[in-house]
């Protein structure tokens, strides 16, 4: 679940994954944040790319979630914002695994100990050791 999602949501918001790993009970990415190219796209892309992250039920919903989200402009400004947020990324990764895992084990609350951490990498010789660290 944790990679396909990973793969999903990076296909959807204005982040480059450069390295991941999904660990038995915890997982590492390394993105590069990519502001300028959610400014770039459409309305109707930044629909389309929120409804891959949140679809309706049924897929046949899907066009007139879509026609909703493209007459509110106020919400696709939000969206917009939103897609290119780390802040956003982690937190639409990691709900399902949370849902997912709470199910499983009958509770409710939080599943993950804290807030997702995270490091700036301002040299390529920083990001090169964040992914060899991350694929060993």
């Amino acid at each position: 679940m944790g990679e396909q999602r990973i793969l999903l949501l990076s296909n959807a918001f204005a982040v480059s994954l450069l390295s991941y790993v999904v660990m038995s009970n915890h997982l590492h990415v390394v993105l590069a944040n990519q502001p300028a190219a959610a400014t770039a796209w459409s309305d109707l892309e930044i629909a389309e790319r929120w409804i891959r992250i949140y679809p309706p039920k049924y897929a046949k919903e899907a066009p007139a979630k879509i026609v909703a989200l493209l007459d509110n402009p106020n919400y696709i400004k939000v969206l917009r914002g939103r897609l290119s947020n780390l802040s956003w990324f982690m937190k639409t990764l990691q709900e399902p695994i949370a849902k997912r895992a709470n199910a499983e084990d009958g509770v409710k609350g939080r599943f993950f100990e804290g807030r997702f951490k995270s490091q700036i990498l301002l040299s390529l010789n920083a990001i090169l050791a964040a992914m060899t660290y991350v694929r060993l």
